[in-house]
């Protein structure tokens, strides 16, 4: 079954009430029921609605009255009726979310519950005696999201964590925010979603009734810990997000979680380094045999030296520019490199030089900016080495402590 945007809201949500209460509902104006963003019912009070910031009272001719004297009122039974209906008649599949106090219907809908809490070992085991329940309507609200990406998500995922009160919106602004993370053409992140209560992608029999974006893969109802490391380990996504941070073993998780993905950020980052490091050290070394043994003019060095790299790609920009102007060249080739700063230096000194003089001259300034390059090589493939190794012990360290708050 495949929900359509109409079923996911309150029209799709009616099914689950009673005769009675069905048929009230089915006579509320479609416009107004559609705006609805909670449903509740409680044993011996009116049936009511919480739409645009107001509460109103579903009375039995179908109409919405401010006046809770004239909503029609739900029986126990009622209220009974309408739980099972929800849960799909497996009490037992829900039992871990019911201790907690709340449910996830088909849609992604929250719905909390109110009774008798069961105690064991003075925590909770279950609440029994249901007699109030509280469906949040999950909308998706798409453009929701779009000032945050012309700050916060401008160049594309970035660590953010938000917060609100209940019902302040949070879990609607984050799956829009998947959405456009997951699926547009501005970005190639691959997106896992960690959703343990099923209330961001709304997974219906494994697959995602909201739009989370082309890129995106679902962990639906596992916990975060548990899912986290099946989507790092398992589908290799660059980007997690997850809903509701709100036990220690939760915040063990995203704490194993920035271990992991800081690894991997600084390991990418120096790996990038030697790369470009290396490149440009045999490009420059043609370029001392190119100067030394052809005379060859610096535009048509570059045009050798361009290809499908980050140097290369440098090169092919310097092949293509305007300017005559070296000292300029160099420097905005440079940002298409990974280089550092000390490695950037090295090379603008060279680039004071490159194009005047005698050939002796240059090559000798070639020469000596290899030199020191192939130093901070050196010193980065070392580097490289030594924080592999801390961030993994990082990484066994978070787990341990992860291990011992969840035990």
């Amino acid at each position: 079954m495949i929900c359509t945007k109409e079923s996911r809201g309150a029209v799709g949500l009616i099914k689950y009430f009673p005769a009675r209460l069905y048929s009230c509902l089915g006579k509320v104006p479609l416009g107004r029921l559609m705006k609805a963003e909670e449903i509740r019912v409680g044993c011996g009070k009116p049936l009511m609605l919480f739409t645009e910031g107001s509460c109103l009272y579903v009375t039995p001719q179908g109409g919405l009255s401010p006046h809770s004297a004239q909503g029609v009122t739900v029986s126990l039974e009622e209220v009974h009726e309408i739980f099972r209906l929800l849960l799909d008649g497996s009490v037992y599949a829900a039992e871990e979310n019911i201790k907690n106090g709340y449910i996830t219907a088909e849609g992604g809908h929250r719905v909390g519950i109110c009774g008798s809490a069961v105690l064991s070992g003075g925590k909770i085991s279950t609440i029994k005696d249901i007699s109030y329940l509280n469906i949040r309507i999950a909308k998706e609200v798409k453009g929701s999201s779009e000032l945050l990406f012309t700050d916060i998500f401008k160049n594309g995922a970035e660590n953010c964590l938000i917060i609100s009160p209940p019902g302040g919106g949070k879990t609607t602004l984050l799956r829009d925010i998947c959405r456009v993370l997951g699926g547009s053409e501005r970005f190639s992140c691959k997106l896992g979603i960690a959703d343990e209560r099923g209330e961001l992608a709304a997974a219906y029999l494994g697959v995602p009734q909201n739009d989370i974006g082309a890129r995106t893969c679902v962990m639906d109802g596992c916990p975060k810990a548990q899912a986290m490391d099946m989507l790092l380990r398992g589908m290799g996504v660059d980007t997690v997000v997850t809903d509701e941070i709100g036990s220690a073993e939760d915040e063990a998780a995203v704490l194993v979680l920035c271990s992991f993905m800081a690894e991997n950020a600084a390991a990418g980052t120096l790996k990038k380094r030697c790369e470009d490091l290396s490149e440009l050290i045999s490009a420059l070394m043609q370029t001392e045999s190119l100067i030394n043994d052809f005379l060859m003019p610096l535009k048509s060095i570059y045009l050798q030296l361009e290809g499908e790299s980050r140097v290369g790609n440098m090169f092919e920009f310097m092949a293509e520019a305007s300017s005559c102007d070296t000292r300029r060249l160099w420097t905005q080739g440079l940002e298409f490199t990974a280089l550092y700063a000390e490695d950037k230096r090295e090379v603008m000194k060279l680039a004071e030089v490159l194009g005047s003089g005698g050939r002796q001259h240059q090559t000798k300034h070639i020469n000596l900016c290899i030199e020191k390059l192939k130093k901070n090589l050196s010193a980065a493939e070392e580097k490289r080495k030594t924080d592999g190794e801390l961030y993994r012990k990082l990484g066994i360290y978070a787990g341990a402590l992860a291990a011992i708050i969840l035990f």
